[in-house]
């Protein structure tokens, strides 16, 4: 069972990548390893369970799984949701990111 991130996180400092899965989502396994794996160091990794934290769901206005999201600073830039590819959301992130470092 992967650990998911309390309700009083803090969603507003840095870059991150929010994935919304639950234990029983085959396919939200297998995207967490994916993108565990293959997250650069300059983004922070998150995963929010959709059982154990229906509230941060709610928040986030996340009623599926899986749900990946990018933020930055607190602000949502953009969201994949159920058909989606890894590649596509490493691509778009770092050339977020290396506009942003720029």
């Amino acid at each position: 069972m992967k650990k998911g991130v309390a309700i009083d996180y803090d969603f507003e400092k840095g870059a991150k990548i929010l994935l919304f899965g639950h234990d029983l989502c085959s396919t939200c396994g297998a995207v967490y390893d994916s993108l565990s794996s293959r997250i650069p160091e300059d983004i922070e990794f998150v995963y929010i369970d959709t059982v154990e934290t229906p509230a941060l769901s709610g928040r986030f206005g996340v009623f599926t799984a899986p749900v990946v999201t990018f933020m930055l600073d607190g602000k949502e830039y953009k969201r994949w949701v159920r058909h989606f590819g890894i590649n596509e959301i490493l691509e778009y992130t770092q050339r977020i990111m290396d506009i942003y470092n720029s």
